[in-house]
């Protein structure tokens, strides 16, 4: 049983790393987006290449 949550526990944190790559991008990607003011319309278009979302936030 400890083996199982010793597998979860790898398992789910691997999956926050890749969100926090991902979190990291769009930050990045809303610094320069802000930098070139092309605001809101630029972080969904990042987020939706990134998170492979349409666009739309929850």
């Amino acid at each position: 049983m400890l083996n199982g949550l010793q597998n979860n526990r790898v398992e789910w944190k691997s999956l926050a790393d890749e969100y926090d790559a991902k979190m990291k991008v769009i930050e990045e990607e809303m610094k320069q987006a802000g930098r070139r003011k092309c605001g809101h319309k630029s972080f969904r278009l990042v987020f939706s290449i990134c998170c492979g979302n349409s666009g739309q936030l929850a």
